[in-house]
């Protein structure tokens, strides 16, 4: 979808998808696989600015060239945005649509609920994005100025790493969740990202309304990353 709205070529779709997962995984931040993906993205999206300057499109990346022609945008800015885009708009939704199928077929009850009324399937996206959230953390911050968190001073200069899923959990917050955002950092791609969701999970469970886990919830494993939380796999019985 990401590729769609950007003006990728489709035959690029999983080239661009694999770039994408060593991208975004922190357990490579550094070392020839970082470096071996960063040149097959950028080979694969360069291309595209050229030929956007040559033939305009309804797309994304055209907006992106006709910003760097009027000088409002670098090329390095240009890349960085379509890496973001990728990375925000692919990693995390995939993310959601496993931990929404996850929470569904831990509890059928609610699995039964969705099937007779498919509009409570935003309330279980919502509970995953509470429990099982695809970004755990807010990017870093920096203190301006010395901050008491309960016995802990930070002081301005420090780098802050905000736990979003531990904001999720506080009983005392009005909100649902924080795994969106709030204010002015609320995700621009949030309503994108329900809408991917609802789609994929309803099409899955009305083609397998007998679907169920393969195997114990306890034993599924989980991806190392303190930026994102995904599922290695998720084995189910279609049914």
């Amino acid at each position: 979808m990401i590729c769609e709205i950007l003006g990728v070529d489709r035959r690029h779709h999983r080239r661009i998808e694999r770039s994408s997962a060593v991208l975004s995984d922190v357990t490579v931040a550094t070392g020839p696989r970082l470096r071996s993906a960063s040149i097959d993205f950028a080979r694969l999206i360069l291309p595209h600015f050229a030929a956007r300057r040559l033939r305009p499109r309804e797309d994304l990346i055209t907006s992106l060239t006709r910003q760097m022609a009027a000088d409002e945008l670098s090329l390095k800015e240009a890349l960085s945005t379509v890496a973001l885009l990728l990375i925000a708009g692919h990693e995390t939704t995939s993310n959601l649509i496993l931990g929404t199928v996850l929470t569904l077929l831990r509890n059928p009850v609610d699995l039964e609920r969705v099937r007779s009324d498919p509009s409570y399937l935003d309330t279980i996206i919502d509970a995953a994005l509470s429990s099982d959230p695809p970004l755990p953390v807010a990017t870093l911050r920096q203190a301006h100025s010395p901050i008491d968190l309960a016995d802990h001073r930070v002081n301005p200069g420090e780098l802050l790493m905000v736990s979003l899923l531990a904001a999720n959990q506080d009983l005392e917050s009005d909100s649902r969740h924080l795994s969106f955002g709030a204010g002015i950092h609320y995700c621009l791609g949030a309503r994108l990202a329900r809408t991917e969701v609802t789609a994929a999970v309803s099409h899955l469970i009305n083609r397998y309304p007998t679907m169920s886990l393969a195997t114990p919830p306890h034993t599924l494993r989980w991806r190392r990353s303190i930026v994102f939380r995904r599922l290695e796999s998720l084995p189910v019985h279609l049914g």
